[in-house]
C-alpha cells in the first residue's frame, strides 16, 4: 500500500506542477462550430474565480464569433483535468467530460452539458467515487442493435447516441489496477442511462493470475486504453492491457437495446483476435500514450517524452519493436504523428 500511495501522489501532483500533453481537446461539428476544451491553472487566471486549483476552459468558435467560458463544474474545489468532448447533433448539446481529483487517494469522472443557447446543465458523475482514475478517453456511436419483440433473434440497427468512455482505475482499498469502461446513453441531450464495467469482463479468463494484483508493477503503456469507432458508427473497438496475465486485448463493444424495454441499453462485448503480448514502449508517468489506426488490425501507439517521439505498430505479426524519432527544428511532434499515421494507413 505504501507503493500505491506514492504512485497516487505523483499522479495528482502532475497536473498542477506541469501541463500534461493531453490537456486540450478539439471538437468540430458538422455545422462548422469548433469547441476547444483546455485545462488551465486557477492562479494564472484569477479573474475566473472559483475554488479549484486547475479548471477546464471551453472556447466556442462559430465563424468569426468566439466565446470563452469556464466550465462551471470545474470551478469547484479540486484539480480538474483530462477534458474530453462529445456532441449530440439532434439536440445540439455538447457534453464536457473531465476528471476531478479531491485528494491523493480519490478522483471521479464528471460531465456537464452545454445547450445550444450556451446554458449549462447540472454536474453529474459516473463510476465509484472511492477510487483513483486517469487517462480518460471517450468516443461516440450513433446506432444500436434492437432485437425484434416478436423474434429476439432478429435485430435491426436503430438510431441511438451512446458515449463510450475508457480509463485506468486504481482501487484504493486493495491497490488492484485495471482498465475500465462505461457506456452513457443519450436522449434529447440528456444522459438517461449509464453502464460501468471492468474491461476484462469481455475477455477470456487468463490461465494464471498473480496472487496479489495490488503489488504488480504496471508499465505505463498499460494505463492508456484506446478507443476506435467503427465506420458504421454502431460499435467501438477497445485496446487495453490486462495486468492479470500481462496481455493486451482487443474487444468489440456494441450498444444493444433490450427487447420489450424502451429505455434499457446494455453494452455487449466480444473479444477479437485473442490475447497478444504487450507492446514494449517506454513512457514516463507524466507522458500520454496515444493511439491511431487505419483499421482494427493495424494500430500504432506513440508517446512524446521531451525531444524523443517513440512508437510501436500492431500488425498481423504482432507488435513491432519500439522505434524512435528525434524531435528538432525540422521535425516536431505533430509532423511525427502525421508520418506514423501515413505509415499505418498506407504501408
Amino acid at each position: 500500500m505504501k507503493k500505491l500511495i506514492l504512485a497516487l501522489a505523483v499522479f495528482v501532483l502532475l497536473p498542477v506542477a506541469a501541463v500534461a500533453q493531453d490537456q486540450r481537446e478539439l471538437l468540430l461539428t458538422s455545422d462548422g462550430r469548433l469547441f476547444i476544451a483546455e485545462q488551465k491553472f486557477s492562479d494564472e487566471h484569477p479573474e475566473v474565480g472559483g475554488d479549484s486549483m486547475a479548471y477546464v476552459s471551453l472556447t466556442v468558435r462559430d465563424g468569426e464569433a468566439q466565446q470563452d467560458l469556464a466550465v462551471p463544474g470545474t470551478l469547484e474545489p479540486g484539480v480538474h483535468a483530462n477534458p474530453a468532448l462529445a456532441y449530440d447533433k439532434n439536440s445540439q448539446t455538447l457534453f464536457v467530460f473531465w476528471q476531478r481529483s479531491l485528494s491523493l487517494m480519490h478522483s471521479e469522472l464528471v460531465f456537464q452539458s452545454l445547450g445550444p443557447d450556451l446554458t449549462w446543465g447540472p454536474v453529474a458523475s459516473f463510476g465509484s467515487v472511492r477510487n483513483m482514475r486517469q487517462n480518460l478517453r471517450i468516443a461516440v456511436t450513433r446506432k444500436a442493435q434492437a432485437p425484434s419483440i416478436e423474434d429476439p433473434s432478429v435485430t435491426t440497427a436503430v438510431s441511438q447516441i451512446n458515449v463510450h468512455a475508457v480509463w485506468w482505475e486504481v482501487d484504493v482499498y486493495d491497490g488492484v489496477q485495471s482498465a475500465r469502461y462505461a457506456m452513457l446513453t443519450l436522449e434529447n441531450g440528456t444522459v438517461v442511462e449509464t453502464s460501468v464495467h471492468n474491461l476484462f469482463e469481455f475477455v477470456l479468463e487468463p490461465e494464471h493470475i498473480a496472487e496479489n494484483l495490488g503489488d504488480v508493477e504496471v508499465p505505463e503503456v498499460f494505463k492508456h486504453p484506446a478507443l476506435f469507432v467503427s465506420p458504421q458508427q454502431d460499435s467501438v473497438a477497445v485496446l487495453f492491457g490486462d495486468i492479470r496475465d500481462g496481455s493486451f486485448n482487443r474487444v468489440r463493444i456494441q450498444p444493444w437495446k433490450v427487447a420489450n424495454e424502451a429505455r434499457v441499453h446494455i453494452p455487449v462485448g466480444r473479444q477479437e483476435g485473442g490475447k497478444m503480448r504487450a507492446p514494449v514502449l517506454s513512457a514516463s508517468a507524466s507522458a500520454t500514450v496515444n493511439a491511431l489506426g487505419a483499421s482494427d488490425e493495424r494500430i500504432a501507439l506513440y508517446t512524446t517524452d521531451t525531444d524523443v517521439f517513440r512508437y510501436v505498430i500492431l500488425s498481423e505479426e504482432g507488435w513491432t519493436e519500439a522505434r524512435e524519432l528525434r524531435l528538432d527544428a525540422t521535425l516536431n511532434s505533430d509532423a511525427a504523428v502525421r508520418a506514423v499515421r501515413r505509415l499505418v494507413e498506407h504501408e
